[in-house]
């Protein structure tokens, strides 16, 4: 497993502290109360925070996360800059769907924070709240800020009133639901094209029946709910699930802010229109799709998963009927579906799963299982629909029954996604199976004692595999993921010896520099940038003085940096100096070129 090549500039970007926010007043703090999440993460104009915002909308949001917590102004000193940051976070923290830490802020509020974050707060716990399916909780909080506004005819409280009859519909209580409809409507005549109101007043009708006047409500919404809504009238009602609504469907499945209740009603209707398919093609194909979004963490999810499983194994059949395979001739089945993988993968999955479940050979029947998997890999989402196929099904209720060739990309999975609980369940259950790379599984082990707060013991079962054996390639890639994982837990010592140890090991070149770039990292974290200098500058210069590639460049640059950071700052200037004409990008050269003059300047 080989990082990345570094960027010469990291060191820069990583240094450049944020400016700090302004407050946008009170007047839009008060519209932005009754804003949903995505919209709120609109409001903001300045280009600092947008662009935290657009990292956590190109999926990097535990990254965006941790750049607004590090860079958010104090609330002592900017307590209108923190606050807008701190909607932001909470804006980001909405849009993963990561409700219990919105109501853990709450709860943890500090006395000093401004009234109209703690409101604008308190109305977002709400939101958790419903997402979450308690209605109980939401209304706690609701009920007494009705009562604050119960003289007014404010757009405020009109809110507040639609909420609450959420609040009945995430429970299940659509009597509740129903008659504060009706009051609702009585007493906000003229709020009837409302989009809020829209989606709410559908989700009642749909409750009692009545989808295609549901429908014909939400057809034009244009906001989250109103969009999903609309498309759990079409599921439930008579509309025929074809190309067109599949997509749909899937569209809003993948949105986390739904609440729970609305997520789950979308998955079962969309299951129950699937079922209505002739062709087990069209099953297998819709169903991946929705397995691979969302998974709604209780039996809908397993009763998907075995429809999905009973819809593969029938479209395998066909795909053998057509192609006159014959029973007991399996090396056949196995060669079309070897070929089949370049023109149709749905075919050869097919054609797996069905070998899979039904033949008596324990060696064939685990190839297929590792055909298939890694058939599912390469699709769009496919590791999570790998995990669902897996460890949501009836066929699997035990771990043990597991085939191990699934088991392995399984805890994989669960250790690059920190699912460490997953990974020991996974691994508890067995011990060095037979059949399997008892060195690799080994290395596994070691690499979950890090991640589980035991790293002294972790490495040293690490530090032994590497003394006592040669490694392939690919156990070297496991080895560094557990190094990686030692310097991310800031334990640099440990990594800092095990990749001393494994340094002589390998005849590879390249993996060489690149480990001795990992040693540097090390040595500058642990506040030695003299040491981390010279190894930077062998990482550089390891395949050849001359060698300048992107590797060389960002390793002399970071040594430029240790050295000035260690007091030596004609040396790191000279480097500096010599990267300005190797370098192409406009943006890298005005950067080295400010490095240049900000440590060239008197001091």
């Amino acid at each position: 497993m080989n990082r990345e090549a570094p960027n010469q500039s990291a060191g820069l970007c990583a240094s450049s502290a944020l400016m700090p926010l302004h407050y946008c007043g009170p007047a839009l703090l008060l519209v932005l109360s009754l804003l949903p999440f995505s919209a709120m993460a609109q409001v903001s104009i300045e280009p600092e925070l947008n662009e935290l915002t657009a990292l956590a909308q190109t999926g990097m949001a535990d990254f965006s996360l941790a750049l607004l917590k590090r860079e958010q102004p104090s609330l002592e000193s900017d307590p209108d800059g923190w606050m807008e940051w701190q909607q932001q976070r909470m804006a980001t923290l909405g849009e993963q769907g990561q409700w219990p830490e919105i109501i853990g802020e709450y709860e943890g509020l500090a006395s000093e924070a401004p009234a109209a974050y703690r409101l604008w707060l308190r109305l977002r716990v709400v939101e958790a709240y419903l997402a979450q399916a308690d209605g109980v909780s939401a209304r706690d909080l609701l009920l007494p800020l009705i009562w604050d506004e119960s003289g007014s005819d404010s757009d405020g409280l009109a809110e507040l009133r639609r909420l609450v009859i959420l609040s009945y519909l995430v429970e299940g209580r659509q009597s509740d639901a129903h008659s504060a409809m009706v009051r609702y409507e009585q007493d906000y005549s003229h709020d009837a094209d409302h989009p809020g109101w829209r989606a709410i007043k559908a989700r009642v009708l749909i409750a009692e029946g009545q989808f295609d006047e549901a429908a014909l409500l939400t057809a034009v919404s244009e906001s989250v709910e109103g969009k999903a809504v609309y498309v759990l009238a079409l599921l439930k009602g008579s509309a025929a699930m074809d190309q067109q609504l599949a997509d749909a469907t899937v569209v809003v499945l993948r949105n986390m802010r739904l609440d729970r209740p609305l997520r789950q009603a979308l998955f079962v209707a969309a299951l129950e229109k699937v079922s209505t398919l002739r062709e087990w093609a069209n099953r297998v194909v819709i169903l991946q799709r929705m397995l691979a979004v969302t998974a709604v963490g209780d039996a809908r999810t397993g009763i998907a998963v075995d429809a999905l499983w009973h819809a593969y194994s029938e479209h395998g059949q066909e795909v053998a009927n057509r192609l006159q395979l014959l029973m007991g001739d399996f090396a056949s089945w196995f060669e079309a579906a070897a070929s089949l993988r370049s023109t149709s993968q749905l075919q050869a999955s097919a054609l797996y799963v069905w070998l899979a479940l039904n033949l008596k050979d324990d060696a064939l029947k685990a190839k297929a299982h590792e055909e298939f998997a890694a058939l599912v890999r390469l699709q769009p989402q496919g590791d999570q629909l790998l995990r669902t196929l897996y460890l949501s099904s009836s066929q699997y209720t035990d771990i043990k029954e597991l085939p191990l060739v699934v088991i392995y990309p399984l805890i994989d999975m669960a250790l690059e996604e920190s699912d460490l609980a997953l990974a020991a369940r996974l691994m508890s259950q067995l011990d060095a199976p037979n059949g399997v790379d008892l060195l690799e599984w080994q290395l596994r082990r070691a690499r979950l004692q890090i991640l589980t707060g035991s790293a002294s013991t972790g490495t040293e079962l690490l530090r032994q595999l590497v003394s006592s054996q040669s490694l392939s390639n690919r156990q070297v890639d496991y080895l560094l993921s557990a190094v990686f994982d030692l310097q991310n837990g800031n334990h640099h010592e440990m990594a800092y010896e095990l990749l001393g140890t494994l340094l002589p090991k390998l005849p590879d070149l390249e993996k060489h520099r690149q480990m001795l770039y990992w040693m540097a990292d090390s040595r500058m974290a642990q506040g030695d940038p003299l040491e981390a200098a010279r190894l930077y500058l062998r990482s550089a210069m390891l395949m050849g003085v001359e060698v300048q590639d992107e590797w060389a460049q960002a390793a002399r640059f970071q040594a430029a940096e240790a050295l000035i950071e260690a007091g030596v700052v004609a040396d790191g200037l000279m480097i500096y100096r010599s990267l300005l004409p190797l370098t192409e990008d406009p943006v890298r050269r005005g950067q080295l070129q400010r490095e240049i003059q900000r440590h060239s300047a008197p001091q």
